[in-house]
């Protein structure tokens, strides 16, 4: 039976938290909107690789591609890229020396007391911050339904968890968030 405290897998809403962690280390003066890429040993690979006229505030808002109309020059229109956004872990970790996991934790989750919020169970390492067993944890995920409500069998699926993706997390624990 689902509750307020069933676990579900909140997927690019992960990004929201990577979003504060990032924002949190530019208020310290960690890093810097504006350092290039490079800086943190970032390559996006194709064209793009590690120019520095790419910033980390590009990988932020999506804007670190462009387009062709304007020579691939960053800052100017906005692409979607969830790889690229989980780039940013780096930037967390060589700002900080900290993992996005560890500082996910000690900023967030902690604080705000979101007993079913945690890094992805796949990811052993980031999971294992939170000091849970996987299986009691597991008990508390939602069972996958398809489209007709009808109950199916599970699904093996692997979640990485990087700042893009892979929190898990309750609705009674992301009211507490908002």
């Amino acid at each position: 039976k689902s509750d307020e405290n069933t676990v579900y897998h909140l997927a690019s809403v992960t990004k929201t938290f990577g979003a504060i962690i990032l924002m949190q280390l530019v208020e310290q003066g960690k890093i810097s909107l504006e350092d290039p890429i490079s800086k943190y040993g970032i390559n996006l690979g194709g064209r793009w690789g590690s120019d520095n006229r790419i910033k980390v505030k590009h990988l932020l808002t999506h804007t670190a591609s462009g387009n062709w109309l304007n020579g691939f020059k960053p800052g100017y229109s906005f692409r979607y890229n969830g790889a690229w956004y989980g780039e940013l872990g780096k930037v967390i970790e060589k700002g900080a020396g900290e993992s996005f996991g560890e500082l996910l934790m000690k900023n967030i989750i902690t604080p705000l007391q979101m007993a079913n919020t945690v890094p992805s169970t796949d990811d052993t390492i980031n999971f294992n911050l939170t000091g849970y067993s996987k299986d009691s944890f597991m008990a508390k995920v939602a069972k996958p339904y398809n489209w007709q409500g009808k109950k199916i069998a599970p699904i093996t699926m692997n979640y990485s968890f990087s700042p893009a993706a892979g929190i898990m997390s309750s609705v009674a624990d992301l009211a507490k968030y908002s």
